[in-house]
């Protein structure tokens, strides 16, 4: 099983918690609006370490086409109570289209169909 990464996933890789561990070594799909809210974060919290982190990931780049963008957008809109990023709604409707589970420990993300929600 190949698995769309979420920022949250890849933060909590980086932490070294267990849970996901089983996931270390595989390879990462992620969009490039995730890959810059994750290089922002370690930007900004680990400065002096951006190139060691980002060197632990195997990155595989999905391209992000304008059907994503309208299909996560709508998605965004129809869950809006859940009050849920877009490139968290990017990630999970570029999953669905891959045949991907969205990876993912956001609490927002529990009950949908196709994720592999990790705590």
């Amino acid at each position: 099983m190949s698995f769309v990464f979420d920022t949250y996933a890849l933060i909590e890789i980086i932490e070294g918690k267990p849970a996901y561990k089983k996931y270390v070594d595989l390879p990462v799909f992620i969009n490039n609006l995730t890959y810059y809210e994750f290089y922002y974060l370690i930007l900004r919290d680990r400065e002096n370490q951006v190139t060691k982190i980002l060197n632990l990931f195997n990155f595989n780049f999905l391209e992000i086409k304008k059907e994503h963008i309208h299909d996560a957008a709508k998605f965004r809109l129809k869950n809006k109570e859940k009050k849920l990023s877009f490139p968290d709604c990017l990630g999970y409707i570029m999953a669905e289209e891959n045949k991907m589970k969205f990876l993912t420990g956001d609490k927002e993300f529990e009950n949908f169909d196709n994720v592999e929600f990790v705590k």
